[in-house]
C-alpha cells in the first residue's frame, strides 16, 4: 500500500515506531526476567539450580518469556521496515541530486 505522505514524514513515523517496539520489548524482558526470579524464589527444590530449572518451567516464565520473544520479532521486523524506508529515502535524495546536477550542466 503506498500513501500520499511524503516519504520523509513516512520515514519518521517508521523510525519511531521502531523505537517504540524496542522500548516495549526491553520492558518485557525485564519483565520477563523479574518474573523468572520470582518463580525460582517460589520453588520447593532444595538446590538453587534446581529452583532455577523448576522457575523456568512455571507457566507465568513461560508466558512473559512468549511475550518477550513476540515483542523482540516485531522490534525487529519495524526496524527492518525503517530501514527499507530509509534506503527509498536515500534514492530520492540522490534522485534529486543527480537531477539538479543535470540541470546545472545544460
Amino acid at each position: 500500500m503506498t500513501s500520499n505522505r511524503p516519504l520523509a514524514d513516512r520515514l519518521g513515523d517508521a523510525l519511531i515506531e521502531a523505537a517504540e517496539a524496542k522500548a516495549e520489548a526491553f520492558k518485557l524482558e525485564r519483565l520477563f526476567k523479574a518474573t523468572l526470579r520470582a518463580c525460582t524464589l517460589a520453588s520447593t527444590a532444595k538446590s538453587w539450580n534446581e529452583r532455577e530449572a523448576m522457575g523456568s518451567q512455571m507457566e507465568q516464565a513461560k508466558v512473559a518469556e512468549q511475550q518477550w520473544i513476540e515483542a523482540e520479532m516485531k522490534a525487529t521486523v519495524t526496524k527492518a521496515k525503517a530501514g527499507a524506508l530509509e534506503y527509498q529515502f536515500e534514492a530520492w535524495r540522490t534522485e534529486r541530486a543527480t537531477e539538479r546536477a543535470q540541470m546545472q550542466l545544460r
